[in-house]
């Protein structure tokens, strides 16, 4: 009987996480919501967030080894949904603040948020700047 009850609790707990998450990265807009905002702040560590607030920024997601790939917010929180535990908390992300010129030279990004990688590398800090440059500058001649 303990073990149907603790399997009924595990799948529910499943259950709310998706339903949670089913709710962001609704759009590819690199804006973070604020329900996106406040789902990093609830489940990232502050050694993760390092201190920097996520209202209203716009964020670069990186994935790979040594953070050497774009993904879309859509992917991200896709993966997301994929990967994680129950526990409540966002293993395999963490947050690096663009430098002033790095938030200029990339078309005013703010962030980067990584999924399973800890670091990402200075040429693919460089190549990830310029790649979402070209794309915004894509996004302004489509309006």
């Amino acid at each position: 009987m303990k073990r149907q009850i603790s399997f009924l609790f595990f799948f529910i707990s499943i259950s709310l996480f998706s339903q949670e998450i089913s709710q962001l990265g609704l759009t590819d807009d690199p804006v973070l919501t604020l329900e996106e905002a406040q789902y990093f702040i609830q489940h990232m560590s502050e050694e993760q967030r390092q201190g920097i607030d996520l209202t209203n920024k716009k964020v670069l997601f990186v994935t790979g080894s040594s953070g050497g790939r774009l993904i879309s917010k859509s992917t991200y929180f896709k993966n997301i949904a994929l990967n994680n535990e129950t526990d409540d908390s966002l293993r395999g992300s963490w947050i690096f603040e663009l430098t002033e010129k790095e938030k200029i030279n990339s078309g005013g990004y703010d962030i980067f948020i990584t999924h399973w990688c800890k670091t990402i590398l200075n040429n693919n800090r460089k190549k990830h700047i310029k790649t979402a440059a070209k794309t915004e500058q894509m996004s302004l001649l489509d309006k």
